[in-house]
């Protein structure tokens, strides 16, 4: 699996971001490849001398995606969610928010990358979140959403977009059309 020149420069920026004031934003369309991403940038880590890499994902669906694209990618993910535990000597833990809540302040240590899927769920409304991700000295975040202040403020404003409009005329995404809602027939 190679890397699409738009993911390489989401994943450099990241990690430029991480070295220069610990915080990273990377919005990519839906379908972009965002779990790439942020395996790419979790291999990066380790690969520059961080010890351990915290993903947190919004469903156990998404934490079983993320497993099977990082061992396509050769990696050795660590499952913390109901039913399993991570070894504590585990070096990429994947999680949902809800497990994280529970069991987050096992996996802090100060090189410890936290990131985020989804994190448009960090918000100011959000506190439960916004306490854990404060607690990390290291943070990524990525999403296809837009951002809310909560979000931007927790990653010092430090944001990286590679926008729908590119996506569409890269051909990494497909035309779309919004039309009005109309019933379901039968």
């Amino acid at each position: 699996m190679r890397e699409r020149r738009y993911q390489a420069q989401a994943v450099a920026f990241a990690m430029d971001g991480l070295r220069s004031c610990g915080r990273a934003l990377v919005q990519l369309p839906t379908g972009s490849g965002k779990t790439i991403v942020s395996l790419l940038a979790a291999s990066c880590w380790s690969k520059q001398g961080g010890q351990r890499v915290y993903l947190i994902t919004p469903s156990e669906e998404a934490v079983r995606q993320t497993e099977l694209t990082a061992r396509i990618l050769g990696m050795r993910p660590a499952l913390d969610i109901p039913g399993e535990r991570a070894s504590r000597h585990a070096h990429l833990i994947l999680t949902t928010y809800a497990s994280a809540w529970r069991r987050f302040q096992q996996w802090i240590g100060p090189k410890t990358l936290l990131i985020l899927d989804e994190c448009h769920h960090v918000n100011f409304d959000a506190p439960v979140n916004t306490d854990i991700l404060n607690r990390f000295e290291y943070g990524l975040g990525l999403s296809a959403t837009p951002w809310s202040k909560g979000c931007l403020s927790y990653f010092k404003r430090n944001k990286h977009t590679y926008r729908l409009s590119e996506a569409i005329a890269a051909g990494v995404n497909a035309q779309y059309a919004i039309k009005p809602w109309s019933e379901p027939v039968g």
